[in-house]
């Protein structure tokens, strides 16, 4: 019974991985598209206000933070 609930917490554990991983995918690709935003609007900031694309900016990379946070403590995760 033990053993089935530990191979059971293994792949719950290495799921969660992967879906970090999926996520984490994500959030580089979000990020590298707002990068090219940034360059675009501060090309055009002389024609009017980019500080929402700023906002925008600021809360991918606190969320991609997360994500990489998340991962690492997932990871810390020992399995008795």
């Amino acid at each position: 019974m033990e053993i089935l609930a530990r191979k059971k917490a293994e792949n719950e554990k290495v799921s969660l991985l992967q879906c970090l991983d999926q996520m984490q995918a994500r959030m580089d690709q979000l990020e590298q598209r707002m990068e090219q935003e940034r360059t675009n609007v501060e090309t055009m900031s002389q024609h009017g206000s980019n500080s929402r694309t700023q906002g925008l900016m600021k809360l991918m990379m606190r969320d991609s933070m997360k994500i990489k946070v998340s991962k690492s403590m997932l990871l810390q995760i020992t399995i008795l």
